[in-house]
């Protein structure tokens, strides 16, 4: 067995964090590109273009990541299915004993590529994700989702103030066809921070997401998370690492690519739910399981 899948492992891990400062990062999000097919209204990436560095280069970046203990990789953009090589370099992190993650738009073909696990990004019911992402984006995602049924699938939907009202109907539709379903909350980037939810409206959000985890099951939130969402929180970001798809590479919190981060307006959850696990608070170790396919260490 791949010793990253031996529970024993990860107190290795808090032995090393707790004890010896050790800050070595357990998760990476690769940019792989710049490049999109869409124009959300909410992504700040596509200011920020650059070049994309080589499959050789990428894979070089990986097992850097390994040799420092990453064991989730995400692999995203832009949009990750516009790189030529993405099959490839799935394949790779699942040959380095990573479980990989791909976020896709779900709007170009995802039939020829194998990752652990799909999140498609989907802002909403038809009206206000297409407003979003632009016009019938939402109905070549789902179709995408439902030609792909045999694919481990979650969604994955960033709130605003543009969405909101979208929580209940989603997970109705979505329950039948998907794995699971996460919440997120879309950080207040300068660009876009009017159409942000505010702390209030952050916690009633959680709360009405809290209140359908009964009825809809496939939801992955951890209460601790959703608990947490509006409120001051811990979080160690050191535990995850970016790099862009131009090879920069920032550990802890991603949106210092764009600009000085403000913690006490983020409600992200990547950082939350694994800052929440690092504190063994087992609903987060459950999600982290339930999300990764990880043994249970407690």
């Amino acid at each position: 067995m791949e010793i990253r899948k031996i529970p024993f492992y990860y107190y290795y891990r808090l032995l090393k964090w707790n004890r010896f400062s050790d800050r070595s990062p357990i998760g990476a999000s690769l940019k792989i590109t710049a490049r999109c097919n869409l124009r959300c209204r909410h992504c700040p990436w596509d200011k920020n273009p650059a070049t994309d560095i080589s499959l050789d280069e990428w894979k070089s970046r990986i097992d850097g990541l390994y040799a420092r203990g990453v064991v989730v990789t995400v692999i995203e953009g832009g949009e990750p299915t516009l790189y030529p090589g993405v099959s490839e370099l799935i394949d790779y992190v699942k040959f380095k004993g990573m479980y990989s993650i791909l976020i896709t738009n779900a709007t170009t073909s995802i039939s020829g590529l194998s990752p652990h696990v799909f999140w498609v990004s989907l802002d909403g019911m038809e009206k206000n994700n297409d407003k979003i992402r632009g016009p019938g984006t939402f109905d070549k995602a789902v179709a995408t989702i439902a030609q792909n049924m045999d694919k481990k699938i979650v969604t994955l939907t960033s709130l605003s103030r543009n969405n909101v009202s979208d929580i209940e109907p989603l997970c109705s539709i979505l329950s039948p066809l998907v794995h699971g379903i996460m919440f997120n909350f879309t950080y207040p980037y300068a660009v876009i921070a009017e159409e942000c939810l505010d702390a209030r409206e952050r916690r009633e959000a959680a709360a009405k997401i809290l209140s359908l985890k009964s009825r809809y099951p496939k939801i992955l939130n951890s209460n601790s998370y959703l608990k947490s969402v509006g409120r001051k929180k811990i979080v160690t970001p050191w535990l995850l690492t970016t790099v862009m798809c131009d090879g920069t590479e920032i550990q802890g919190c991603m949106v210092r690519h764009i600009e000085k981060e403000n913690c006490l307006n983020c409600d992200m959850g990547c950082c939350v739910e694994l800052s929440n696990t690092y504190m063994m608070k087992r609903d987060s170790v459950k999600f982290w399981n339930r999300s990764f396919g990880l043994t249970r260490f407690i």
